[in-house]
């Protein structure tokens, strides 16, 4: 059945909606004073002001930095997992077809966040503050941003003039200058229509203009603890169900509003009062940065600074019927101005604790486990120092009858060697009192107070790597299971941090960029730059959480790996082969590609080539009794055939052969009778001329005589 749409009634824009906001922002705010002194006080022990413990002039005034230590030691723990390339959140596949772009959707989700947004930077600030201030908050929404860019262009020809001009409908300003190729600018279009053609084309141009740049895309901030109001009562870390959340922006000029489209006459309005109040967080963190307690804006107009809040509220507050979740923004002095009001899908913001309090928001953190240990170590140290300072500047005690002037001046003498002159016997007229030596006894105390803060904190010589035999009892059993058992605090805050923080942060992360990319965009996933466009993703998808404690997990998962690879190649061995029934090819693949990934090795196809999307040539089925028999009958066949032609070629040539010799010896009778008839010409030649002599020969007597 179709869900009836009702009819949005007007929306309260009075001072009623502003003054009830109002309401429910201070109580909310009153409500959590000691959780802001308490965050106030962690600041100070953070930055080692320890006022609270004096010291008289001329004594150590040294302070331990135990919650410092502690914070530092914990945040690259805590932030070494998201770093990785496989991070500790992925989407869960919905069925085996669906596994390719699960991970492609976790990886554009982790490119967003790590990438887009600066995801160091966010992620320190968001671990710092909760294992600092109880809670971390970041905010993530869809910005669009008008940016607006100046750019100027020099000794252009016309094509490349008309390329710089093409996209001319983000161009605010511009201004074109042409100028002749003897350097003469012209000065006007009519005198440029004067020109001819060919000195037109020949003519260059600078162009100074001023582009609107549109950037589209989620952004993530870090918000300041004290900024965020969350409603009295509320009983979870995670915001989305919260009937009440605001934040306090303070950071926005007037200008700055309304180039983000809030009316110009209602910011016009806004006071410049001081953005900080009364809020001991924000004093502590302003005094730190050099700045008063008073941080009204000194400018004045569009740049002055003003408050901001931001309300996230479930009511009905158009009068409909319907509770709904509304985003109003307010301003001006007491919050009495309604800049904008609107309908949304769900709060913002994301929070974290390190220590969670079952049935409250605001939780432990690793600053409160410690704080009064470095009061301890605090007065400690400095009694030890002051022992030490008294023995070697240990204090007289005076004979005033067996003293003078010059004995009190010689005392005043810090030069070493210098003589102290008394009256009489030494002994009675000057002694040093003998301070106790505080050290033997609170050495064992600092130790002690050391084992406490191991203890509480998870964190310990050996777990750091700190202690020389750290390294030789990590390669036993015993002294492995004893580090592992010593992190298991850090790994538990590790994995609040997961569930609460990151897993929500995820979830609407890709809630907007299905919702609002209306392109695809580029970027590389496991080696190659792929296209993506997230309006497509329309399946509703599970978050799973993987979390390792860093480097250590990392070796752990690697060993682990390459213990099973050595398994697995030994049941190939049995099995004959990469076949299977126990092991596969593909199984191998999985094995060695995991590995890779473990060591940071994620180019996908480098190093490995999967079986499945490059499959091997199919060999030939094994011959059975009867492909045999057959096989051998055609064979048996085939030299048959080939024997029977064979004699036939060999019939074929020797016919040849025959026929050849035949016509050779045609050929020499022919030679030889042509041979013998050339031999009976050449004789009845020979005779035919003996006779012609014969006759010459008789002739001649006759002629003689006459």
């Amino acid at each position: 059945m179709a869900r009836k749409v009702l009819s949005q009634k007007p929306i309260r824009t009075d001072g009623g909606t502003a003054a009830y906001l109002n309401n429910r922002f201070q109580s909310a705010y009153d409500a959590t004073n000691k959780v802001r002194e308490t965050r106030r006080d962690m600041l100070e022990y953070y930055r080692q002001e320890m006022d609270h413990i004096p010291s008289n002039e001329g004594e150590s005034q040294i302070t331990t930095a135990e919650v410092r230590d502690v914070i530092e030691t914990l945040l690259p723990q805590m932030l070494e997992p998201f770093m990785t390339s496989e991070g500790a959140g992925v989407f869960e596949p919905n069925n085996d077809d669906d596994v390719e772009q699960a991970k492609l959707e976790t990886a554009y989700t982790q490119h967003v966040m790590f990438t887009q947004n600066r995801g160091f930077e966010l992620f320190v600030a968001w671990v710092k503050d909760g294992l600092l201030q109880k809670n971390g908050y970041v905010k993530a929404w869809w910005n669009t941003e008008a940016k607006v860019v100046p750019e100027s262009y020099q000794g252009l020809s016309l094509d490349e003039a008309d390329k710089v001009t093409a996209d001319a409908g983000n161009i605010l300003q511009i201004a074109v200058r042409g100028f002749l190729p003897t350097g003469k600018e012209i000065p006007s279009l009519e005198a440029l229509a004067t020109l001819p053609p060919e000195m037109v084309q020949a003519m260059t141009v600078n162009i100074d203009l001023v582009r609107e740049d549109l950037n589209e895309q989620v952004r993530i901030a870090a918000v300041a603890p004290e900024n965020i109001v969350v409603e009295e009562g509320y009983t979870k870390v995670d915001l989305s169900e919260a009937r009440y959340v605001a934040e306090r922006i303070v950071d926005k000029t007037r200008g700055e509003l309304k180039a983000m489209g809030y009316d110009p006459a209602l910011v016009d309005k806004l006071s410049t009062i001081s953005p900080q109040l009364d809020d001991p967080e924000a004093k502590e963190r302003a005094s730190n940065q050099g700045t008063s307690n008073d941080l009204a804006s000194p400018a004045r107009g569009d740049d002055a600074i003003v408050e901001v809040r931001e309300h996230y509220i479930r009511t009905d507050l158009d009068n409909s019927g319907i509770i709904k979740l509304w985003k109003v923004c307010t301003g001006g002095a007491g919050s009495s101005i309604v800049l904008s009001q609107e309908l949304v899908s769900r709060i913002p913001y994301h929070a974290w604790t390190p220590i969670i309090a079952p049935h409250q928001h605001h939780g432990g953190s690793a600053a409160e486990l410690v704080n009064d240990l470095q009061d301890i170590h605090t007065v400690l140290w400095r009694q030890s120092l002051n022992s030490v300072v008294a023995s070697n500047r240990q204090r007289p005690v005076l004979n005033e009858n067996n003293t003078t002037e010059d004995t009190f001046n010689d005392l005043m003498q810090t030069v070493p060697g210098h003589p102290v002159r008394v009256r009489g016997n030494i002994a009675d007229s000057l002694q040093w009192t003998a301070p106790p030596n505080t050290g033997t006894m609170t050495l064992p105390i600092m130790e002690y107070l050391q084992g406490m803060l191991e203890a509480r904190t998870g964190l310990s010589k050996q777990a750091a790597g700190l202690d020389s035999q750290a390294l030789a009892d990590s390669t036993n059993m015993m002294g492995a299971m004893i580090m592992s058992q010593s992190l298991l605090r850090v790994k538990m805050m590790l994995r609040t941090f997961a569930e609460t923080g990151v897993r929500s942060l995820m979830e609407h992360v890709r809630e907007l960029v299905m919702k609002n990319e209306k392109r695809e965009r580029m970027f590389e996933f496991m080696g190659k730059y792929v296209a993506v466009n997230p309006t497509d993703w329309r399946t509703q998808r599970n978050t799973v959480i993987k979390v390792g404690l860093g480097y250590a997990d990392r070796l752990e998962k690697i060993a682990s790996l390459n213990s099973a690879y050595n398994v697995m190649k030994e049941v190939v061995g049995l099995q004959g082969g990469v076949d299977g029934p126990l092991v596969s090819l593909e199984n191998a693949y999985n094995v060695l590609q995991d590995l890779l990934v473990a060591q940071g090795l994620v180019t996908k196809g480098r190093y490995l080539t999967d079986p499945v999307a490059n499959p091997p040539e199919p060999q030939p089925p094994s011959p059975t009794a009867i492909d045999v028999a057959e096989a051998e009958l055609v064979s048996k066949n085939a030299i048959e055939e080939a024997k029977l032609k064979a004699d036939v070629q060999k019939h074929q040539t020797d016919t040849k052969v025959k026929v050849l010799e035949i016509w050779l010896q045609d050929v020499r009778e022919r030679e030889k009778l042509q041979m013998q008839s050339f031999k009976t010409l050449a004789e009845i030649e020979k005779m035919v001329t003996a006779n012609d002599n014969e006759q010459d020969r008789g002739s001649q007597p006759s002629a003689n005589a006459a």
